[in-house]
């Protein structure tokens, strides 16, 4: 209930309350009655009238804050996005750093521990022997290994190795026929 709707209600009632008290006449004590009955009738319909008045601002406030939660779902949205566009941003520029950041030139010295010191040995008894491939096989296999495209049962141990090459460094390894 709004305060002019209720400033309204109470100078309502103590208006018909200052006038059946200051009556003093005694041989209107019917007419008094009757004026009391008709202030509790008044008081009634003016509880009803507020009443009405507090379910139409109650379904106001409702239609407010109904409003008000449909605007902050599309404020979330669209931060929800444009959180999406910066992570997407964010992770771009992480790949662009590991793709640039990667070693140019393979170092062969941790492959002869398994390959044998000119690529002459079968690698823990699976792989090929690297010295008799030819380039454009040795790079196949390294970038296959890199990209989970090639390999067998080395695959994950091989994977380690090469991934930290870029795909140029890993075609200019110098191994091959």
């Amino acid at each position: 209930m709004n305060k002019n709707n209720l400033i309204k209600l109470i100078s309502a009632i103590s208006i018909v309350v200052l006038f059946t008290a200051c009556s003093n006449d005694s041989e209107n004590k019917t007419e008094t009655a009757s004026n009391e009955t008709d202030t509790a009738s008044l008081v009634k319909k003016e509880v009803e009238v507020a009443k009405e008045v507090v379910k139409e601002e109650v379904e106001v406030a409702k239609e407010v804050v109904t409003e008000k939660v449909e605007v902050a779902k599309e404020v979330v949205k669209e931060e929800v996005e444009v959180a999406k566009e910066v992570v997407t941003e964010k992770v771009q520029e992480v790949k662009q750093i590991v793709t640039t950041t990667k070693r140019e030139e393979v170092q062969l010295g941790a492959c002869k521990g398994c390959h044998g010191a000119n690529f002459e040995k079968v690698a823990l008894g699976k792989s090929k022997i690297v010295s008799e491939m030819t380039k454009d096989q040795v790079s196949e296999a390294l970038i296959g290994y890199k990209n989970d495209t090639y390999g067998g049962a080395m695959k994950g141990i091989m994977k380690a190795q090469v991934v930290k090459y870029s795909d140029e460094a890993l075609r200019n390894t110098g191994l091959g026929k």
